[in-house]
């Protein structure tokens, strides 16, 4: 749930900076109104579009790490395995945190190229 959040502040942090370069969908309908109605997909997908910001292989990580985040909701945790013992896959943590490494280099790296003015 932490990478997940890193992940999405640290693409949050740059739609302004990424709609004023014209880079990937941040213009579209999508990262209109409030930052707090912005989905995590859309930001992936955006930073991703032309590997503007993410390659490819950060993208496919970062959207596995979104369906790990789903996946352990704990009301879909509940509904998804009503046995005894829930399937927690304790080992995706250290997946999640080398995801969310990745990307927020991916976000520095690219601020680095494209400074804001």
């Amino acid at each position: 749930m932490l990478a997940a959040a890193l992940v999405e502040g640290a693409l949050t942090f740059i739609v302004d900076h990424g709609k004023k370069l014209g880079i990937g969908r941040f213009n579209g309908s999508d990262f209109t109104g409030s930052p707090g109605t912005w989905r995590i997909e859309r930001l992936v997908t955006s930073a991703a579009h032309n590997e503007a910001i993410l390659d490819g292989t950060t993208k496919h990580l970062a959207d596995a790490l979104i369906q790990t985040r789903q996946r352990v909701h704990a009301g879909r945790m509940i509904e998804d395995y009503a046995g005894p013992v829930p399937d927690l896959r304790p080992e995706e943590a250290k997946e999640a945190r080398v995801v969310a490494e990745r990307v927020v280099r991916a976000v520095i790296d690219w601020l680095a190229r494209n400074p804001p003015t």
